[in-house]
């Protein structure tokens, strides 16, 4: 089984009227930086772990979001190795 690749997030709510909440796409752009991957990491502190998002445009990190302040994660769809049929999920 291969590791899941994000491809967006959205969330946080922004705490004010009108305001959109933010989005991270692979691909777009944010703030002039080109997104290049989304990664998640768990730093466990022994009796509990705190999840993070970590946003990156090539080796710099520019965004890092909790993971309880995303509201939506979406994944690429994995490719099938060559030689291998896609069966859409069918096993």
């Amino acid at each position: 089984m291969s590791e899941q690749i994000v491809s967006a997030i959205y969330g946080f709510e922004p705490p004010r009227e009108g305001e959109l909440p933010t989005a991270f796409i692979l691909g777009g752009k944010h703030n002039g930086h080109t997104i290049t991957s989304i990664g998640h990491e768990v730093h466990n502190f022994g009796d509990h772990g705190i999840g993070w998002y970590f946003v990156k445009a090539g080796d710099d990190v520019i965004a890092a979001l909790q993971e309880r302040a995303v509201a939506e994660v979406y994944y690429t769809k994995p490719t099938p190795a060559a030689g291998q049929q896609d069966t859409g999920g069918a096993g």
